[in-house]
């Protein structure tokens, strides 16, 4: 199955219900004390560091064979926005690296064996 949406972030909600994973933001005990110990809010951005994100899996909207799993992806999602971020590079992966593992996992989407076994 294959849809197709007019913009990233309509695209980026229908993974999420499609695929039942989604992005939050990792708090730490070390995060919630920072936040305790100080007496006055510091200016927005000013000396925080960028929150670190986890990708939570859960179940899908759709149909249960289309959620995934941190083992094993049944949806993937090719946008703009995720084009544009590999194209930036990742420090851990390399724009080279991204882009290969981006075209495996795109050639074994009509993989007979991933169809027959998603099908079930």
């Amino acid at each position: 199955m294959i849809v197709v949406c007019d913009n990233t972030d309509i695209a980026e909600l229908f993974y999420q219900k499609i695929s039942g994973e989604t992005q939050v933001e990792l708090v730490t005990e070390a995060d919630v004390e920072d936040d305790e110990d100080e007496e006055e809010p510091t200016a927005k951005g000013k000396g925080k560091t960028k929150p670190k994100r986890v990708t939570s899996y859960g179940q899908s909207q759709v149909l249960p064979h289309f959620a995934n799993t941190e083992t094993r992806k049944h949806t993937i999602r090719i946008d703009t926005k995720l084009l544009a971020e590999a194209e930036s590079g990742d420090v851990k992966k390399g724009k080279k690296n991204f882009a290969e593992e981006l075209r495996q996992v795109v050639a074994t989407v009509s993989n007979p064996m991933t169809v027959v076994a998603r099908c079930r």
